[in-house]
């Protein structure tokens, strides 16, 4: 089953099979999150026939765009091996809360903001320069 759900992540994040093991997080460490993450999800449901009703995607994923809006993102990554264990069961399980992720994501998160706030900082001083002596 570890192998068939690793070819699915490979597929779905083009990341080579010899690069992904059970320990892999989805979002942390290839990045998939929003659309790329759902894709995932949905080519387990469809492949496996799991019932998904139980689960909440921003509690584990983050938007493409934007900031995470529920207060327990973080706390919950989803990791190859919960995805088997979620196959095995034909519907969605909790994975556990892990404070040490929450506390990484947070501190990506911020940082991701102060990069935003200091590149429309720059944008607008060029816009003012151009504007100056345009």
């Amino acid at each position: 089953m570890l192998t068939e759900v690793i070819n699915i992540v490979s597929e779905q994040s083009g990341t080579p099979i010899e690069k992904l093991n059970g320990a892999t997080l989805i979002e942390e460490d290839l990045g998939l999150t929003g659309d790329d993450a759902w894709e995932v999800i949905e080519e387990l449901e469809k492949k496996y026939n799991i019932d998904f009703t139980e689960f909440d995607f921003l509690k584990h994923f983050g938007p493409e765009a934007g900031w995470a809006s529920s207060k327990e993102y973080g706390y919950y990554p989803v990791s190859i091996d919960h995805l088997v264990k979620v196959v095995k069961n034909k519907k969605w399980l909790m994975p556990e809360r892990n404070e040490n992720n929450y506390i990484k994501q947070k501190s990506i998160r911020k940082r991701n903001r102060i990069k935003i706030v200091l590149l429309m900082c720059i944008i607008f001083t060029v816009y003012l320069l151009v504007k100056k002596y345009a």
